[in-house]
């Protein structure tokens, strides 16, 4: 039941909300009642008393939610949503990796969580909070969007919003100014999928791309791989988006030693590199191409979580044997060539049953 003065203060509430189903759903996670009806009734009248134009009363709102986040690193993955443009469609799994490759997720010693887990759990609080919201597409995987005064509130709090360096001026003479090399020393992520054109030609960037010596996240859509992407040490999300085109060669990548996820959506891939086994601290690859080749001697990569396919092989180290010391898989995984299995205790070395995450197959 409402007493008299929580009930003057939900009127004065109603209206400086302004019919704004956003701002109410966010307030009300912001400020919900956790027992104490005096406490509660103290922080609604802080919110009314916040000394601000009335214009600005909506965008004061939705920071408070962002300052009652419970970690300055739940802080951090929302502020990072400001590098995507407004509107910006996102899935789930794809920003935790993005989040993970950035370093936000750290698990708290002594507890069996991964980072992954860490992610889950940030990405939860965040849509609770409503600073994430459904997108309303038709898609196989459920996305999400940020609301544009949320987004407006993520570009304001942004502590990077100095190094975020248009990817057309790459391609520009520009880039020989020495403040905009220095700016990029010290980007950390690039997203040429969503913001450069499919007809712009990526030379020039390939040239200059051990400029980007802090990169954390790099996603592409060219066929041709530079081989001075191996300086890229700190790389750890790479994507790389060509449909229409030939993978011919990622010989370079094998250099990459923190690389965490690698998504190939390609045409095809002309061959995986003898070196591929040197990303130790692999944990998501996810390949989708017409012909289905598998790297070899993938059981080295113990680290891995996500493997979209694994196609068998007769040959060494491309046998189904392989997924045996895979222990950590999880999510979906599509097998194909199964008549190149020679035996039932060749079948059984891939310990299938064991994987007791994996939900698909």
């Amino acid at each position: 039941m409402i007493t008299s003065n929580l009930g003057i203060i939900q009127k004065e509430l109603v209206k400086k909300i302004g019919g704004i189903p956003l701002v109410a759903r966010v307030l009300g996670r912001a400020v919900k009642f956790e027992g104490n009806v005096e406490r509660w009734e103290k922080m609604l009248k802080n919110v009314l008393i916040t000394p601000l134009q009335k214009e600005n009363f909506v965008l004061s709102i939705l920071k408070l939610s962002v300052d009652r986040l419970p970690s300055s690193a739940l802080k951090q993955c929302f502020s990072y949503c400001s590098i995507f443009p407004k509107n910006f469609v996102f899935e789930k799994q794809k920003l935790v990796q993005m989040w993970m490759a950035q370093g936000f997720l750290r698990p708290q010693e002594g507890r069996n969580v991964t980072m992954e887990n860490v992610g889950d759990i940030y990405f939860k609080i965040l849509l609770s909070h409503c600073l994430f919201e459904g997108a309303n597409e038709t898609r196989t995987v459920k996305c999400y969007m940020m609301h544009d005064l949320v987004y407006d509130i993520a570009m304001a709090i942004s502590r990077d919003q100095n190094l975020q360096l248009h990817p057309t001026n790459i391609f520009e003479k520009e880039l020989q100014n020495k403040e905009i090399q220095n700016v990029a020393g010290k980007l950390r992520t690039i997203d040429f999928i969503q913001k450069i054109p499919y007809n712009v030609d990526h030379t020039l960037f390939y040239v200059e791309i051990r400029n980007f010596v802090c990169l954390r996240v790099l996603k592409m859509s060219s066929y041709k791989l530079s081989k001075s992407i191996n300086q890229l040490k700190h790389l750890r999300y790479l994507e790389i988006s060509s449909y229409s085109m030939r993978l011919r060669s990622l010989e370079s990548i094998g250099s990459l030693h923190n690389l965490q996820t690698l998504k190939l959506l390609v045409s095809s891939i002309e061959e995986f590199p003898t070196n591929f086994t040197n990303l130790v601290n692999l944990r998501h690859l996810e390949v989708t191409m017409i012909d289905y080749k598998t790297p070899s001697r993938l059981s080295q990569l113990t680290q891995l979580q996500t493997l979209s396919h694994f196609a068998i092989g007769f040959e060494k180290g491309c046998k189904i044997s392989e997924l045996g010391p895979l222990k950590n898989l999880q999510g979906s995984l599509r097998l194909f060539c199964l008549e190149k299995v020679e035996s039932k205790e060749e079948a059984n070395g891939a310990y299938l049953v064991d994987k007791e995450n994996l939900k698909k197959l």
